[in-house]
């Protein structure tokens, strides 16, 4: 019985292959019409079960709390630490460059050179909290004293894990990218964003 039908409507198509091809013709153009308005868009939201109730509390707080949308970037040396003048001013150097990339929150950058960081100290006067590097630190005028001093203090601020490697051989700078660029109102354009890095 099956047999039957199939050969019957191989028979029915075959004897009207002109009329099957101008339709399939017309139903791809049809298509292809549709397709016009589609784009790709791999933002962050999307990437995110919006329903799940961790989700929905990140939401409610995303503005408070450091976000999600995060880059990393570590900066490597192959032989020996990081604290010598040229990695160190490799450093600021790469760490100037993430916070000047189009759709990051630039309050966000964290490195050993922004003045987010800070290391407490005990004093006679109490708890002092200062800047890592402050203003008072050049990138141009490292002396073995002063990357002494940052190195001191790195550890002081409880720094070496996290922003400083274990075994001092790399430093990481992080940042929050903000899915809408504030500068143009657009959708950060992830693959593009991704081709920048690069």
């Amino acid at each position: 019985m099956l047999a039957r039908l199939v050969s019957w409507l191989e028979a029915a198509l075959f004897r009207r292959r002109a009329a099957v091809l101008i339709f399939l013709a017309v139903v791809t153009a049809a298509f292809a019409w549709a397709a016009r308005g589609l784009h790709m868009d791999a933002g962050f939201d999307k990437q995110l079960p919006q329903g799940h109730e961790y989700i929905e509390t990140f939401n409610a707080f995303r503005d408070q709390v450091f976000g999600a949308n995060r880059l990393t970037v570590v900066v490597h040396r192959k032989e020996g630490t990081i604290w010598n003048a040229d990695a160190l001013r490799i450093l600021n150097l790469v760490t100037e460059t993430v916070a000047a990339l189009p759709a990051v929150k630039r309050a966000s950058v964290t490195s050993l050179w922004t003045p987010n960081v800070f290391f407490t100290e005990i004093t006679e006067d109490g708890f002092s909290a200062l800047p890592l590097t402050g203003g008072d630190i050049v990138p141009d005028r490292l002396s073995p004293a002063l990357i002494a001093q940052i190195r001191n203090r790195t550890t002081l601020g409880g720094h070496v894990g996290t922003l400083v490697s274990r075994d001092h051989s790399s430093a990481m700078i992080t940042a929050e990218l903000l899915d809408i660029d504030p500068l143009n109102g657009k959708k950060l354009d992830y693959v593009a964003f991704n081709r920048l890095l690069e």
